[in-house]
């Protein structure tokens, strides 16, 4: 059966990655949301549409989906990714994504966000805080950004910063980034040989506890 932690061990390396992408894209521009048009626009001179995915509330440390949201008739059209999560939930017996309403013990309400984006097909997510919480939103990239491959040194920062910040499998997590990124692996042993057919390469290291031990790569034609 699949669980939310599966979940989050297989989208995790690209979230993470189409996280990198958004932040270079919008860098420190302000943000403002128009639930009226379901368009976010980041300083004046970037807009985007939307799909709500939750609202956290800091004063009870507590989430709800935004389809379950009593307001969500005035807003429909910008929660029907959150309710394609509830129906996946529904589907596969995940609780944490069925729940209207929870509490944020064990799970983060950024990795709630980062599953949604994965099992929406690749989107970056966008936390919006407010006086007392945040609003989490989807917001799709235009194709020529959301699809570009990433360079080998952001693939090595993607992997560093997941591990060292998560406990998960680091095998799972790692194939399943490398190979949402384009690469081909080949195991040998406990070193694994990724290449990708615009010429780029990784070597990941693993030690005897399954654990990421060492990354290194290189560019087309190095």
């Amino acid at each position: 059966m699949t669980t939310f932690n599966d979940l989050f061990t297989k989208f995790v390396g690209g979230a993470f990655a189409r996280q990198f992408v958004l932040a270079d894209l919008v860098g420190d521009r302000g943000w403002d949301l128009d639930l009226s048009t379901g368009v976010v626009t980041f300083g004046d001179d970037i807009q985007l549409p939307i799909q709500l995915v939750g609202t956290e509330s800091t004063g009870n440390a507590s989430w709800m989906w935004a389809w379950a949201n009593p307001d969500r008739e005035r807003f429909a059209d910008y929660v029907v990714a959150s309710q394609r999560l509830c129906e996946f939930g529904q589907a596969h017996g995940i609780e944490l994504l069925t729940a209207p309403r929870f509490g944020l013990g064990e799970v983060s309400p950024h990795a709630l966000a980062m599953v949604a984006g994965g099992l929406l097909g690749g989107v970056p997510y966008y936390r919006g805080p407010y006086d007392g919480g945040a609003i989490y939103f989807l917001v799709p990239l235009p194709e020529s950004i959301a699809v570009a491959p990433l360079p080998i040194e952001r693939i090595s920062t993607v992997l560093a910063e997941v591990i060292s910040q998560f406990e998960l499998d680091h095998q799972l997590m790692t194939a399943s980034f490398l190979r949402e990124q384009g690469f081909e692996i080949t195991q040998q042993g406990s070193a694994w040989e990724a290449k990708a057919p615009d010429g780029r390469s990784v070597r990941v290291e693993f030690n005897d506890r399954g654990l990421l031990a060492g990354i290194s790569g290189t560019l087309r034609g190095a």
